[in-house]
């Protein structure tokens, strides 16, 4: 009996206090790249991967290139197999969060402030990261998401506003896209009325609590 809808989420509204960030583009843009699942990113032409910026949320990424190739192969064998995902993954975030605390609040937030500015001015946003893909949508910036549980529940209700794919999909699809002139976010009008229904909740919300 209890009332409720679909508020969408915050980082939608980024561009509404982080605007400025759209006149620091650089036209075209680049590509970006963030935190993309690596049986994907194998997909990807080299044409595209040279040009291209990495980055990546996590505070701690291992160091490829100091690893030698034996050790590169057997660590993808690990990684693509399911248990061996899930036990890096768990394993990666604990380092994260462990290295995080360390960092003071200003610090987090000047890296988190630097992360929105290069998905603001990017062309085109390539990720398997659902909190890289909505600032994207925030800041109206191209983005394919790639994951292979598109039916995870936190994707209810936003992702029809993402061009999205499973990676089988992403295999079959990619060398029809073409990045230099990447798709628009799909269903743009809706995504409009969803973050000004938000930012008026907001305000809403805060004059009431002053």
């Amino acid at each position: 009996g209890i009332d409720a809808y679909f508020s969408g989420c915050l980082k939608l509204t980024l561009d509404y206090g982080y605007g400025k960030f759209k006149s620091q583009k650089e036209k075209p843009g680049n590509i970006l790249i963030c935190d993309l699942d690596p049986r994907a990113l194998a997909f990807i032409s080299q044409d595209i991967l040279v040009d291209a910026k990495f980055v990546s949320n996590e505070i701690f990424t291992p160091v490829h290139k100091h690893v030698p190739n034996f050790l590169k192969y057997l660590g993808k064998k690990i990684y693509q197999s399911n248990l061996g995902r899930e036990i890096i993954d768990k394993t990666l975030y604990y380092i994260n969060f462990l290295k995080a605390k360390r960092f003071s609040v200003q610090k987090r937030l000047t890296m988190a402030e630097e992360r929105i500015r290069d998905v603001a001015t990017a062309r085109l946003v390539i990720t398997s990261r659902l909190h890289i893909a909505l600032p994207a949508l925030a800041f109206g910036t191209p983005v394919l998401f790639v994951n292979d549980n598109l039916n995870d529940v936190r994707f209810r209700g936003l992702i029809k506003f993402l061009n999205a794919y499973t990676i089988n999909e992403f295999k079959n699809t990619i060398e029809e896209i073409d990045l230099e002139k990447p798709p628009k976010n799909p269903n743009q009008a809706e995504l409009i009325r969803l973050k000004s229904d938000l930012i008026k909740t907001v305000e809403r919300f805060v004059r009431g609590s002053q």
